[in-house]
């Protein structure tokens, strides 16, 4: 296929699917966010002298796992993932995982959705003796990771999400997997898959990170100056100096012992510009199933 045929190709295909919903982890419930803004006040201040657009903090109501974007541009798919959700057995994943992390089995998404799902529907999973239901996912928020390697300008900083149960990683990759294994988590092509080596990256057997910054959803101005006489052009993106940002905050807490509370399919593009601490933006959930 010739480059310029293959490039139309990429065009046409991401044309057709256009991403529209996400699946995720919402991280803080309506009682953690005053809790959160207070912690996060200290990073303000320090970034009071680092030029960069307080509307960059992402609102604690769209602090999120991302799990994985898809392409729900019909009826019937947007059902189609809703089913998916709805099917998804969190006490069974949870006591399974427990089991594993007990005995010290290595963790395949793809061996144990397969386990899983084929489960027969009217067969309790095997629990421990004295608990009824799982322990809940109670995750800690803490450190500050760039999107860039060492200590380059980013626009993007990350959160670490962890918890004590090691647990929670696993989770993430096999709820990932069932709506993979359905058919409707995006597959990129051409550029696209740099994008979806990000969403992997977000997630993990041992560690999750979320977005705790991003500049890239501030507007900016397209009156400035360019490099042409005459010609104006979009402002800049701001970028923040990591290095003493990452060092002060390498071992910060941001928020401790706090329980997930659901798992979500949620709308694309409702949470750009207008954030900061102080904002109101929630993320636009279409369908959530609780977590114990």
């Amino acid at each position: 296929m010739s480059v310029t045929r293959s490039s139309k190709y990429v065009t046409d295909y991401n044309r057709k699917n256009v991403l529209t919903h996400f699946l995720c982890l919402p991280l803080l419930g309506a009682a953690s966010k005053l809790q959160y803004r207070k912690s996060v006040r200290q990073f303000l201040n320090d970034l009071a002298s680092a030029t960069v657009p307080r509307g960059a903090i992402r609102p604690p109501g769209v602090l999120h796992i991302g799990l994985g974007p898809m392409s729900l541009t019909t009826p019937d798919r947007l059902a189609a993932a809703s089913s998916v959700l709805k099917s998804i057995d969190v006490e069974a994943i949870l006591h399974k995982l427990e089991d594993q992390v007990e005995k010290g089995i290595c963790f395949s998404a793809e061996r144990f959705w397969s386990d899983i799902s084929s489960r027969p529907k009217d067969k309790a999973p095997a629990t421990p003796t004295l608990r009824i239901s799982p322990a809940p996912l109670e995750i800690t928020v803490s450190k500050l990771k760039s999107s860039e390697a060492s200590s380059s300008p980013t626009s993007r900083l990350f959160a670490q999400v962890s918890d004590s149960t090691h647990r929670l990683g696993p989770f993430c990759l096999a709820a990932r997997q069932a709506f993979k294994s359905a058919g409707l988590l995006h597959k990129p092509i051409g550029p696209a898959i740099e994008s979806e080596k990000f969403n992997e990256e977000n997630i993990s057997s041992s560690n999750s990170r979320a977005t705790f910054m991003n500049t890239g959803l501030v507007p900016r101005n397209r009156d400035v100056p360019s490099r042409t006489p005459g010609k104006l052009q979009k402002e800049p993106r701001s970028r923040i100096e990591t290095k003493v940002f990452l060092t002060t905050y390498e071992n910060h807490i941001w928020m401790k012992t706090q329980r997930l509370e659901k798992l979500s399919i949620c709308r694309m593009g409702v949470a750009r510009g207008g954030g900061g601490l102080d904002s109101d933006i929630e993320l636009s959930e279409i369908s959530s199933i609780p977590l114990p």
